[in-house]
């Protein structure tokens, strides 16, 4: 990773300013400056406002690139109190300071804004000076400059410099002593009054720093020391420190009666003078000038202060995690349990595996220790000598702990991006260790240790196994190996507790072991990662429902993350599927992750973000409907995922679309011979002509037709064909009318008693307004010459109870004069059709035939009514209240459903009527029957 610094576009920020930033920081170079990589100096036209016109204007591009410091600057990191081993931080932040500011002044550089968020705090906790931007250089024969211009940050600016706009190299060192007294009282800015008195200084170090911060701030620039001086002072106190050596407390253990007083004093001494001999083993092996190899065990029980409680950080099944410090840098130490189920061929293993593996998602191995000693104890009431024998790995120490400790739903916690790089890091260091033939065999959450990065790293391999170039699995007694754990009861125990979390149950039963095992374990690492839970999700929708949610905050083009955790969700159901051979092996895994970020990279994702930007403006009625990409209309239907799909017909299939708002329909066309292109240019053509509050609203459409692949056009084995229409959520009028209950047969006539629907389902003034907007719908058609052709409840879809007609495969555009059409008897809606339309004419009329089934199915849920028993059922159920009102729109509606339905078409009302028809009953009394 790099950061990239934007200059922005000010007469403050001349060009000769730029270009001394520039030199000045390609001119330095040391570990307590911040690394300059490059600089970027250009112009670009843009079209901007100049005196109410339009115009190309060159604009200034200015960029500095430097190395990115993760840990932010001291700033932030300034606390209230300073004490314990914070302090250890705090001092090496100031003697860095020093140092980068003294290389600096060597330079004969003079920074002039210097002050904690200037400084940035590297990875472990080193400081970078940072920002040349005001910085000048002074010649050999000046000490002493005189400016006009006023810069720099109050609080931070030298005496000097504020009276008599003065500015030499002392300028720098009044800045330093501030930070240095922001360090020591954790005041961060202003100099508070007798800050000294308030700090209590427990040790040499601490107490020389407030010396030389009270220097360093003295109103007299001459009275101040030099860069170099104050490292002088501060390296003196360093080697007081080192003649007093600290002593090491030995293991509790009983006193030798075989030693004297005179041979233990000197194994103490030479035990100490061995440690400090030893103290660079773990500093060459983090900075990898060593390799990995022995480390002396007095070491080890040194940096952890002889293994105690406060040092320990963890355990596990085999042993315990200690902190170790090593001149101010962290180790992590484990000291391994003297049990039967963690042996000397295991511990070798360990070791030899360890040894070898060297990646960037595998926690670095440093050292080991196998160490014995005699001591005297007691046993059988006689006193004996006995050998102690102590097992113990060093590793690299990762300060964000493990993984168990971030995992949480959707809902909280780390953001999508960083899950996906936990994922794929935790994919690639295991596709590392399968290609070198190790299975760890103990994958977990809690065995995934995290850097300050938030990279993973796969730690403890005390159960690892390698196998041989040409072997895929082995077979493995577990009863035995947990056995040894303690007996048959903690099997049966640790067996059941396994299999409800990482245990493989080919391993568990069978006693298989394969790679296959760890591909298992990364199925509920990444479920924990998904979900917050080990527990195995079933419902796809759910969890992508969540994290969208979450994801598509301003813009729908992040979907493309949403696509990443689709992903993520069928890795994770693929590694726990129940057939061990459809596991996915982690080359698969990894080439499944890399295709979503292809899908969000280089010109495809860009053009990918434009498309979601265009379909988002459709929706809003800024752009008209138009053609979407296959591609789009795939992502966000999960590539046509099961788990969206929400409808299916002869000829089409349906899917929710996930958008940031509203959803989306994507009806995927069947590829048939009765549907053909003629028809889906029919649909298409009518769709983008018809405009009503009551007809669907349609987005786009999608015809995939011959793509370039490596330089030549190919044709899809089959042909896609999408429509794209907005998201009603009550879904088709058919769920709603429909009649509820079993007829009965009468005694008397022997015919079929229906329940009556009015009493119960809709009240009729939703029923009413269902009715007068599909006749509103029918008649914007009718208008501009299209016919439906197709008119039935499941193609009259709702939207909170507003109807919209849809589905317009048989729709036809008349021209002007033109009456009816012939059309062959492919289609047919039974009980919807007209009888002329069974001969293969189709008009106008055909579609008011069909309104009046609607209409019938509306008022009673069958398409088949008497006039008396609908008024008589509905006056039952309006009761007193405005009963005559409603009842004259049932009557009316009634009416209209008969004319409708009448066999001659040419008896058969208008859509014009029939809206004049319902107008009358809302504005007028209802007339006497």
């Amino acid at each position: 990773m790099v950061a990239v610094k934007k200059l922005f576009h000010s007469k403050d920020l001349s060009d000769k300013q730029f270009l001394d930033e520039a030199i000045c920081l390609k001119k330095v170079n040391h570990r307590n400056i911040v690394r300059f990589l490059d600089y970027c100096a250009d112009t670009e036209g843009e079209i901007m406002e100049v005196e109410g016109k339009h115009r190309i204007v060159e604009v200034q591009k200015r960029l500095l690139c430097f190395e990115y410091v993760p840990n932010g600057n001291l700033h932030h990191y300034i606390k209230e109190k300073t004490h314990g081993y914070e302090w250890n931080v705090h001092y090496k932040i100031i003697q860095g300071i020093c140092e980068g500011l003294h290389y600096i002044h060597q330079q004969r550089i003079n920074h002039l804004d210097l002050k904690p968020a200037n400084v940035l705090l590297g990875v472990n906790m080193e400081p970078k000076i940072t920002d040349f931007g005001v910085s000048r250089f002074i010649s050999e024969e000046q000490c002493t400059m005189v400016t006009k211009n006023f810069f720099g940050t109050l609080g931070y600016i030298a005496p000097e410099f504020i009276d008599k706009q003065q500015i030499s190299f002392k300028s720098d060192i009044f800045s330093l002593g501030v930070i240095m007294i922001n360090l020591l009282s954790g005041h961060n800015g202003c100099i508070p009054e007798k800050w000294h008195d308030s700090i209590d200084a427990p040790c040499p170090q601490m107490k020389r720093c407030i010396e030389i911060a009270q220097h360093c701030v003295d109103t007299d620039p001459h009275k101040r020391p030099t860069a170099g001086e104050i490292i002088h002072y501060l390296k003196e106190t360093e080697t007081i420190i080192e003649k007093d050596l600290p002593t090491i407390d030995e293991p509790p253990r009983k006193k030798n009666l075989f030693m004297n007083r005179e041979m233990t004093q000197d194994l103490h001494y030479t035990r100490v003078d061995t440690v400090f001999a030893e103290l660079t083993v773990p500093e060459c092996l983090l900075e990898g000038s060593k390799k990995p190899g022995r480390v002396p065990f007095q070491l080890l029980q040194c940096i952890t202060e002889n293994f105690s409680e406060k040092r320990e950080i963890g355990w596990t099944r085999f042993g315990r995690l200690f902190r170790g410090l090593v001149r101010q840098r962290s180790v992590a130490v484990m000291r391994l349990l003297m049990t039967t189920g963690f042996n000397d061929k295991m511990f070798q293993n360990q070791i030899k595996t360890m040894m070898l593996t060297q990646h960037k998602n595998i926690v670095q191995f440093l050292g080991f220790c196998s160490n014995t000693e005699e001591t005297v104890t007691e046993h059988l009431g006689e006193l004996i000598m006995a050998d102690i024998r102590e097992r113990l790995l060093c590793f690299e120490y990762l300060s964000n702990g493990s993984l168990d400790r971030y995992v949480s739903d959707a809902s909280c916690g780390l953001e999508w991006r960083l899950r996906y790089q936990i994922i794929k890091g935790i994919c690639d260091g295991l596709h590392y260790l399968h290609g070198n033939h190790i299975v760890t065999m103990d994958l977990n959450s809690t065995n995934i240790l995290l850097d300050d990065n938030m990279v993973p790293k796969i730690a403890n391999f005390c159960l690892l196994r390698v196998f041989a170039k040409e072997k895929i699995r082995t077979w493995y007694h577990l009863s035995s190996f947990f056995k040894k754990l303690g007996g048959t009861d903690r099997y049966r125990e640790v067996a059941f507790q396994f299999r409800c979390n990482y245990m493989v149950p080919e391993y568990l039963f069978d006693g298989v072991l394969s790679y296959k095992f760890d591909i298992y374990c990364l199925g509920i690492i990444i479920t924990e990662i998904l979900t917050g839970q080990k527990v195995y999700f079933a419902n796809n929708e759910k969890l992508l429902e969540s994290w969208k949610n979450r994801l598509l905050h301003t813009s729908s083009a992040d979907l493309i993350l949403l696509e990443q955790v689709r992903v993520c969700a069928e890795i994770s159901r693929a590694c726990r599927a129940d057939d061990p051979d459809e596991w996915p092996d982690t080359g698969r895994i990894i080439k499944m992750l890399l295709e979503t970020e292809t899908n969000g990279a280089g010109a495809q994702g860009n053009l990918l973000y434009m498309e979601f930007n265009e379909l988002e403006c459709i929706l809003k009625g800024a752009k008209k409907p138009g053609i979407l990409s296959h591609q789009l209309l795939s992502l966000i239907t999960g590539k046509f995922s099961c788990q969206q799909e929400i409808g299916r017909s002869e000829f089409a299939v349906t899917y929710r679309g996930i958008l940031l708002n509203p959803r989306i329909t994507v009806k995927r066309l069947s590829t048939t011979k009765e549907f053909d292109d003629r028809l889906f240019n029919n649909e298409i053509n009518t769709l983008i002509l018809a405009q009503h509050k009551n007809i669907v609203r349609f987005v786009g459409y999608t015809q995939e037709e011959a793509r370039e692949y490596q330089g030549e056009l190919i044709m899809p084995d089959t042909r896609e064909r999408l429509l794209c229409f907005e998201y009603l959520s009550n879904g088709s009028l058919k769920d709603h009318v429909s009649v509820i209950g079993k007829p009965t047969i009468s005694t008397q006539n022997r015919t079929f008693l229906w329940p009556p629907v009015a009493s119960r389902g809709l009240e009729w003034g939703a029923r009413y307004q269902i009715i007068k907007g599909i006749c509103e719908g029918v008649h914007y058609l009718h208008g501009n010459n299209i016919v439906h052709g197709e008119l039935r409840l499941s193609n009259v879809l709702l939207d909170d109870m507003d109807p919209k007609i849809a589905y317009f495969c048989l729709s036809r555009c008349f021209v002007e004069h033109q009456r009816s059409v012939i059309m062959p008897n492919k289609i047919k809606s039974m009980g919807y059709m007209a009888p002329e339309v069974f001969a293969g004419c189709i008009t106008f009329t055909s579609d008011i035939y069909s309104l009046g089934i609607i209409i019938a199915e509306i008022l009673t849920g069958r398409k088949d009514i008497a006039k008396e028993n609908v008024l008589e059922s509905w006056r039952t159920r309006l009761g007193t209240s405005l009963t005559d009102i409603l009842l004259e729109q049932v009557r009316v509606c009634t009416e209209i459903r008969i004319a409708c339905i009448n066999p001659n078409p040419e008896r058969r009302p208008d859509m014009q009527r029939i809206i004049e028809m319902l107008d009358e009953t809302e504005c007028e009394e209802p007339a006497e029957q």
